[in-house]
């Protein structure tokens, strides 16, 4: 009798230990590095074959976050922007203009795996 209830108790923590806690996000100017936890992402967004024809992630920032990257891009206009998950790059751009609470990003040369991490992390639908 207590080894079932051993393995009803089990089972009920199995799925608790296989969730997956959202990883945050780092962009790096130079050597400023800038640290966007789980609670700055609003929502993110998974558009496959945009006007570019390439696939890519559509970032929303809580108004807190957006401002703050509003001016990390105003700051560092002209220079390279790298965005990282977990410490593994998503995307390289330049800036040009001054980013806010929304962007998106081309996931074009972004790794599979890495992709795959934040659309499982994030509980992004594929559109």
């Amino acid at each position: 009798m207590s080894s079932k209830i051993g393995l009803l108790c089990l089972s009920l923590l199995i799925p608790f230990a296989s969730y997956a806690e959202k990883g945050e996000f780092k962009f790096s100017v130079g050597t400023q590095n800038h640290i966007f936890d789980s609670s700055c992402i609003k929502s993110i967004h998974y558009v496959r074959q945009d006007e570019t024809g390439a696939d890519s992630l559509g970032i929303y920032l809580m108004d807190r976050c957006g401002e703050q990257l509003e001016d990390i891009t105003d700051k560092n206009m002209g220079k390279k922007l790298t965005i990282s998950y977990l410490g593994n790059e998503l995307s390289t751009v330049m800036i040009v203009q001054r980013l806010k609470r929304s962007f998106r990003i081309s996931t074009k040369d972004t790794p599979r795996v890495v992709l795959m991490w934040v659309i499982d992390d994030y509980n992004v639908s594929l559109e």
